[in-house]
């Protein structure tokens, strides 16, 4: 009996632990968009700037209790592109995409990819996110997107898309 006792008291700890962990772990969502031109050559890498993105990262962290000198980690979780227009679009006429992160004062750096994207009709595709410590670019107040594509087919069209961003935020709890 008297071994159990112990057992049970770290087993609490523990579970109690992992509780107040999870009280300081969010996400933020990004949105932009961004438009690959008809003009696109064929096997060819294409950069593609999109606008600042907001992160609005100050709101958010108060909103959880913390600060931006509390953040201990931020990652890339997901990263989901939509095309958005024309509607009759889908991604068969990309081959590769890549999509870099860069703030003032920090490095650019590869957030997410996808190679050999398959001619499937899709009009959503999910990138691989490279896990890579994004904490300083979030604590700013904006950052930059660089997109690179490559197509293996001409689109007919401009076409117009959405990057969803999924970041995961580690931080301690203000106060605390």
């Amino acid at each position: 009996m008297k071994r159990i006792v112990p057992i049970l008291l770290v087993a609490l700890g523990l579970t109690a632990c992992e509780k107040a962990r999870e009280l300081t772990q969010f996400t933020i969502e990004t949105n932009t968009e961004f438009t690959i031109p008809a003009a696109t050559g064929i096997n060819l890498p294409i950069d593609i700037i999109t606008p600042d993105v907001e992160t609005n990262s100050s709101n958010t962290f108060e909103n959880n209790n913390t600060r931006a000198d509390l953040i201990e980690e931020v990652r890339l979780d997901e990263c989901d592109l939509t095309i958005t227009a024309p509607g009759s679009a889908d991604f068969d006429f990309l081959k590769s995409i890549e999509i870099f992160i860069k703030a003032e004062n920090e490095p650019e750096v590869l957030l997410a990819e996808r190679q050999d994207i398959p001619d499937s009709g899709l009009t959503e595709l999910s990138l691989d996110v490279t896990g890579a410590d994004l904490t300083p670019y979030l604590k700013k107040s904006e950052y930059d997107l660089r997109v690179k594509v490559v197509t293996d087919q001409v689109p007919g069209s401009d076409i117009d898309i959405n990057i969803e961003s999924i970041f995961f935020v580690d931080a301690k709890i203000f106060g605390l």
